[in-house]
């Protein structure tokens, strides 16, 4: 953890922060530390992708569940690519971001093939590569990676002050442990992948046909598939504006914490609402489904019960609430998020009112679902503190 010191700068010879700010950091374990070059080696970006690629880039991994959400087509320069042998990245591999916010991936044997961002510095760990997976995606892994980046120098030696770091090495009895709950954790970040797009022409009588409907996919019979979403709920709800009662990025006694688009993609609560404030009018309700309001990617959930709702998300409360489960397996899938974006409209991509209540649904959503889609999914490092540190 991080606590507060007081350095006399007269006496240091750099101020480089990294190195000011490692004696504030301490691991909530007594654990034998180890650098991090001790215990993994560095693997190197030696390939050059062909044009329009999909790569998996640091932008595209999911904060939430730890894993890969989306690829880009545009990336430019080298690349790591995985297979099961050769220079390339193997299962077992660590992929380090370059922001310490994002997620450290584990290679697994679901991205053979793939393609890699070199701007993640790659690391094929000695031994225990789930260990130091948790350990560097913990919140303590989260803030030293940030003291590793913080350097007064900027960019360069950024491998190098990463590969400094010391983390804590528990006994293989403990490990092997825990081994088979980090592996489910791991596991769980495979979540399916927003579908990529794709370049297509047809032709469209637009006197008959609205631009976006025309211009949004080659298969316009999907719009009449299904049945829209507004059969399914009861009331779609998004948050208002307050000015005279502004959002608190600290919680103050009765507060309430607010849903919006950020919680959506890392489940981090970062402002409170007053009470007296308008926006604590609209609230969620038990199984209430929350989904963005803005760009092509739902990303909905089962929201907890009296929550504020923000003007960037909308709570649909169904007539049937055991369903809700269900329409958020369905609205997060590449079926869902294609129905979606044929109705996004505008610069900001933007979901309206109306076009929320026009979705199409398949019966999909009355198939079981496992627990997963029960609840919010909580942020990886929350769900990997009472596995490491118990």
């Amino acid at each position: 953890m991080l606590a507060p010191i007081i350095v006399d700068l007269r006496s240091e010879g750099s101020w480089d922060l990294a190195r000011l700010t490692a004696d504030s950091f301490r691991w909530p374990v007594d654990y034998p530390l180890r650098s991090l070059d001790e215990l993994a080696s560095t693997v190197y970006a030696v390939s050059t992708p062909p044009e329009g690629a999909w790569v998996i880039t640091p932008g595209g991994l999911d904060a939430r569940t730890g894993g890969v959400r989306r690829r880009s087509d545009k990336h430019l320069g080298s690349v790591y690519q995985v297979g099961e042998s050769g220079k390339g990245l193997r299962p077992g591999d660590l992929l380090i971001p370059p922001r310490a916010e994002l997620p450290v991936l584990h290679v697994s044997e679901a991205l053979l093939g793939s393609l890699v961002s070199s701007a993640f510095i790659a690391l094929r760990p000695v031994e225990n590569s789930l260990w130091l997976w948790g350990v560097l995606n913990s919140k303590e892994g989260k803030q030293l990676r940030t003291l590793a980046s913080t350097s007064a120098n900027g960019i360069p030696g950024k491998r190098a002050q990463l590969l400094e770091l010391q983390i804590p090495w528990a006994p293989l009895a403990i490990v092997q442990d825990i081994q088979p709950v980090l592996r489910a954790l791991e596991e769980a970040s495979h979540g399916d992948e927003e579908e990529a797009p794709t370049s297509w022409w047809r032709v469209a009588n637009l006197a008959t046909t609205e631009w976006r409907l025309a211009l949004a996919t080659p298969r316009p019979e999907l719009l009449e598939k299904g049945f829209p979403l507004s059969e399914l709920v009861e009331t779609t709800r998004r948050g208002v504006s307050d000015v005279r009662h502004p959002l608190a990025e600290h919680p103050r006694p009765d507060d309430l914490p607010v849903l919006d688009a950020s919680w959506l993609r890392n489940g981090k609560i970062r402002r409170w609402s007053s009470p007296e404030s308008a926006r604590a009018t609209i609230r969620t309700g038990d199984a209430d489904v929350v989904m963005a309001a803005y760009g092509p990617s739902p990303q909905a959930v089962v929201a907890p019960a009296g929550y504020v709702v923000d003007t960037s998300v909308y709570a649909l409360t169904l007539r049937e609430p055991s369903l809700a489960p269900g329409l958020v397996r369905y609205l997060n899938s590449r079926t869902g998020q294609s129905m979606r974006r044929m109705r996004l409209s505008g610069t900001m991509q933007k979901l309206n009112l109306g076009d929320v209540r026009k979705l199409q649904v398949t019966e999909r959503v009355y198939e079981p679902v496992d627990g997963m889609y029960a609840a919010p999914l909580p942020p990886l490092e929350e769900r990997l503190e009472p596995v490491l540190w118990a």
